[in-house]
């Protein structure tokens, strides 16, 4: 789902955005192309809504407790749901 924010808001905003998909198996991809003027991420929020069934969160790879701006990541795989809502 390509989108570009600076031409939703502008240079230098803030914004917070919430993204509805729908994962089928298990697992959430976050690609970033690579655009001019590094916009940066401060924050993911990777939210299940909607779902009254068992869901089992397992940390799978978690490298650089300390995540800085250089370092740091964790990928988590989702089991015991179908269909689940995520938003960042």
């Amino acid at each position: 789902m390509p989108w570009t924010f600076v031409k939703e808001v502008g240079f230098r905003t803030a914004l917070v955005q919430d993204i509805p998909v729908t994962v089928s198996d298990g697992k959430l991809d976050i690609q970033f192309a690579p655009i001019i003027n590094r916009p940066s991420i401060a924050a993911i929020e990777v939210l299940q809504i909607q779902y009254t069934g068992t869901l089992q969160l397992t940390a799978k790879d978690i490298n650089g407790a300390n995540c800085g701006e250089n370092n740091g990541s964790i990928e988590v795989e989702a089991t015991g749901a179908t269909n689940l809502e995520y938003k960042l």
